[in-house]
């Protein structure tokens, strides 16, 4: 009876220290984001298209982050006279981000708006442009106080002259 006293106390104070080590992000002050991706674009055959995105802000809470950003998301691709095309979409943009979940892994909803540049070889021109990317994704946080996502977006992005660059992005990003 005193072993098994024993073991139900020994059983207890386990489950309760692993309950009190369960891992809790109320992370509020400065955040920096690192943002890597591969862009499936809708309007060009055998397209090729990467991005990247560093992001800075303020996280008021577990649930809720504001920030800044910019990026630079890459098109490759051929011409109708068979020449490599490379156009370039810079843009710049203002980032918010909902965690759903208070665990370790959170399901999240983040979008950015903002405007930016459109360059290209094909035209040598430099056009401005709408950016819209509403992201859908998990994140994962870790130990040291960072978050790994991964997510997929809606990346809708479009020049005044040059027409629209729109695709789904598939990425991972840092967040320290």
């Amino acid at each position: 009876m005193k072993r098994l006293l024993l073991l139900i106390v020994l059983l207890t104070s386990v489950v309760l220290n692993v309950e009190a080590q369960e891992y809790r992000y109320a992370k509020r002050g400065y955040f920096g984001s690192a943002n890597v991706s591969y862009i499936l674009w809708d309007d060009f055959d055998s397209s090729v298209g990467i991005g990247a995105e560093v992001i800075n802000g303020y996280s008021f809470n577990k649930w809720f982050m504001l920030g800044a950003g910019v990026g630079a998301n890459l098109i490759l691709y051929k011409d109708y006279e068979n020449k490599r095309v490379v156009e370039a979409a810079i843009p710049i943009f203002v980032h918010t981000r909902f965690n759903i979940l208070d665990r370790k892994v959170t399901p999240f909803f983040a979008l950015n708006v903002g405007g930016g540049i459109i360059v290209d070889n094909y035209n040598s021109g430099v056009c401005s442009s709408l950016y819209l990317d509403p992201k859908l994704g998990v994140a994962v946080r870790l130990k040291n106080g960072g978050m790994i996502d991964f997510g997929v977006s809606r990346l809708i992005s479009g020049g005044v002259w040059y027409g629209s660059f729109n695709g789904i992005k598939v990425g991972v990003s840092y967040t320290w």
